[in-house]
């Protein structure tokens, strides 16, 4: 009957520790409307990073069907020959809309 009650002791403590833990986190902001991302939209290396990540992660599935890759290029300053190189798909060219080769009806019949 010891074992069995410092057995229970030894597993229920790191979890109560871990419930007060979460107990004294803040809350979520209430006021939505007054609550800001704090996001720097003039950081242009962030900018950069993330076409990137859309381009490898994102444009499978999701398309920016009213932007040019010339577009992109321009506002964040990437050079025509790494846009070329590491952004643009097989077949397309800077004047393209930045679109998906996923088609509507794959999409619907895969997720809903």
């Amino acid at each position: 009957m010891v074992k069995l009650a410092s057995l229970v002791a030894i597993l229920l403590v790191p979890s109560l520790s871990l419930a007060a833990e979460g107990a004294a986190e803040p809350a979520a902001p209430l006021d939505y409307q007054a609550w800001h991302a704090h996001n720097d939209v003039a950081n242009l290396s962030s900018l950069q990073r993330g076409a990137r990540n859309f381009m490898n992660y994102c444009v499978g599935c999701h398309s920016l069907k009213y932007l040019r890759y010339s577009r992109l290029g321009t506002d964040l300053k990437i050079p025509d020959k790494e846009l070329q190189e590491y952004l643009l798909g097989p077949g397309e060219t800077t004047a393209d809309y930045i679109g998906t080769s996923l088609k509507a009806a794959d999409g619907i019949a895969w997720f809903g």
